[in-house]
C-alpha cells in the first residue's frame, strides 16, 4: 500500500513483514522527518457492532490469523482466507492505530477491501 502525506504531497510504501507482522514505511515523508518504525501501536476491535471498542495498547505485530467479527469480537480466519487491517496515524505523527479488518476474505475480496464503515473515533491525519 502507498502512504500519501497530503501536507507536502509525498509518498512512501508500507512494508509488511509477513513472518513478524511488523510494519515500516520506506521513506521519510512526514513532517518530523523520521522513518516511521512502528515498534508498537494500539490495536482496536469491537464485540457489539461498534457501540464500544476494545483498545489494546503496546501491540507489536499485526495478526495474520484473526479478524474482527463485529458481533462477537476477534475470530480466527478460515483456512486460505485473509484479513485486512487498517493502519492510522494520529495528527501528532507519533502514534499509530491498527483497526482489525472486519472480513474473512478470499484473496480477490481482500484486494478490493475498503476501510470499515464501523470504526472507533480517532484523531487521525493519515490512513496508511
Amino acid at each position: 500500500k502507498t502512504v500519501h502525506n497530503t501536507t507536502d504531497d509525498t509518498y512512501a510504501e508500507v512494508t509488511a513483514f509477513v513472518d513478524s507482522g511488523q510494519l515500516t514505511l520506506t521513506a521519510d515523508i512526514f513532517i518530523s522527518g523520521e522513518n516511521y518504525d512502528l515498534d508498537s501501536f494500539t490495536y482496536w476491535y469491537t464485540t457489539d457492532s461498534g457501540s464500544t471498542w476494545t483498545e489494546v495498547r503496546g501491540a507489536t505485530a499485526v495478526s495474520n490469523t484473526q479478524y474482527n467479527n463485529i458481533a462477537t469480537g476477534l475470530a480466527n480466519l478460515t483456512a486460505n482466507r485473509y484479513g485486512v487491517h487498517w493502519v492510522y496515524m494520529e495528527v501528532d505523527g507519533e502514534h499509530f492505530h491498527v483497526l482489525y479488518g472486519q472480513g474473512d476474505y478470499k484473496v480477490n475480496q481482500a484486494e478490493e477491501a475498503t476501510p470499515p464503515s464501523i470504526a472507533p473515533t480517532l484523531s487521525i491525519s493519515t490512513v496508511l
